[in-house]
């Protein structure tokens, strides 16, 4: 859901140039420590819901290039990509055992025949309206965008100070 690219950082280029093998493995260092500081952000931005059978927010991962330079916050749950953007209009799943008939019991407290009721009601609404985007991912980027880059740009100093 998230991707982002080692940019230019003064002085990297001609440190990998000299020293490759040290430069991969603090550069490797780097992005993944940024990588694991924007995955929770993500994380702290992800609301709680039921847990059927996780939390979408126990499903935020990460993965960072082997002496790449690349990185990447991403979630595999189906609902991930409908919390961060929204949904159009559409019948979720509702009835006894559903994610939403958990989630009414659990969130709500709702229990018994009432249960099947109000996830009805619920879903009335999203076949009507649809969901609004949480945007965690895109929140975490614009909130930490600059500590992020800080991290990276650690990157040549610290070179220089394993030397």
């Amino acid at each position: 859901m998230f991707d982002f690219e080692l940019g230019k950082i003064e002085g990297l280029e001609e440190l990998k140039k000299r020293y490759p093998v040290l430069s991969a493995q603090v550069t490797q260092a780097r992005l993944t420590e940024a990588n694991e500081f924007l995955a929770y952000k993500v994380r702290e931005n992800t609301p709680e819901g039921a847990g059927v059978p996780t939390h979408l927010k126990d499903q935020i991962l990460t993965k960072t290039v082997k002496y790449g330079e690349a990185v990447s916050t991403f979630t595999h749950c189906p609902y991930g990509l409908p919390v961060e953007e929204g949904s159009r209009p559409h019948w979720p799943p509702w009835g006894a055992g559903s994610s939403l008939y958990v989630w009414v019991e659990r969130k709500l407290g709702i229990t018994g025949k009432d249960t099947k009721s109000v996830a009805f009601l619920i879903a009335r609404s999203i076949s009507k309206k649809g969901t609004k985007g949480i945007h965690m991912f895109e929140r975490a980027w614009q909130d930490n965008h600059a500590k992020i880059l800080s991290i990276l740009d650690r990157i040549p100093d610290e070179i220089i100070r394993k030397l």
